[in-house]
């Protein structure tokens, strides 16, 4: 089960062509971003699952209902961002590794 998604190409301001370095893309690390993009999952998926339980209270069931369409936002939004600011370096950027600690904290949720 390998996270490592290769060399990450950073370029603060920079063209592709110059002023750019590559780091490490791996996920879920010690950093706090990592785990944040984890626990992102794991509250989408229990949201969702919370709204299909019957037997929830019904304040409790509506506001999860009404919270159910953003269970998505984050992959959605991180594509747009990862388009929009590193179109030309996509391939390299941090979308796989922030999708993919997603996606465990959301299989995560899945298994509880």
């Amino acid at each position: 089960f390998d996270l490592d998604f290769g060399a990450k190409m950073k370029c603060p301001g920079a063209p592709v062509d110059g002023g750019c370095s590559f780091g490490s893309n791996v996920a879920l690390t010690s950093g706090w971003k990592n785990w944040g993009h984890f626990a992102q999952g794991l509250l989408s998926c229990l949201l969702a699952v919370r709204v299909l339980v019957p037997g929830l209270p019904g304040v409790l069931h509506a506001a999860a209902s009404a919270a159910l369409p953003f269970v998505a936002v984050y992959p959605v939004y991180n594509c747009i961002k990862r388009v929009l600011k590193e179109a030309d370096t996509f391939a390299a950027s941090s979308y796989s590794n922030n999708n993919a600690e997603w996606i465990c904290g959301f299989l995560l949720g899945l298994s509880a």
